[in-house]
């Protein structure tokens, strides 16, 4: 008898020139059960003749501990849903929102970095250089002398 996958809508069968495993059902009660109930076929009990292909497991292979994702059956071609136009754009909008909080991010470290090298250099440098004033300072100076000369031109007739 030729070994073929109890999957439905899969055709793979037993052939040495391919890389394909088949694993029968597990004896094992717990492990049996969720087998079958991966396979979502109502009414469907194996037998000894059932077989599972390894295309249905993530790494090839079934495991062993009920925490393992190989643990059952979980890749079946008839779940895989397509995505709608709108589901596509979605994503789209979603990677680019990601990818520019990412870059928004990693300017805010960069100026971050730079003002404390900045910081490091003049502590270093204290002795024998003379401090830049902060160009928010000089803005503010520029404004209060603006407004005295102001001022002064309105007070002379």
């Amino acid at each position: 008898m030729v070994k073929t996958c109890s999957v439905d809508k899969c055709a793979n069968q037993f052939d040495r020139s391919k890389k394909i495993s088949f694993f029968r059902f597990p004896k094992d009660k717990r492990k049996r059960k969720t087998w079958i109930k991966a396979l979502n076929r109502d009414g469907w009990v194996p037998n000894e003749s059932s077989w599972i292909c390894s295309v249905h497991f993530i790494d090839g292979w079934h495991g062993y501990d009920p925490a393992d994702e190989n643990y059952a059956p979980t890749i079946f071609k008839y779940k895989v849903v397509k995505q709608s136009d709108i589901n596509i754009s979605r994503e789209t909008r979603k990677l680019a929102r990601d990818e520019s909080k990412e870059s928004q991010y990693l300017k805010t470290k960069q100026i971050q970095l730079e003002e404390v090298k900045k910081k490091v250099s003049l502590a270093m440098h204290r002795g024998y250089c003379k401090p830049v004033p902060e160009p928010e300072a000089e803005a503010e100076v520029q404004e209060e002398d603006d407004t005295d000369v102001n001022v002064l031109v309105d007070t002379v007739p």
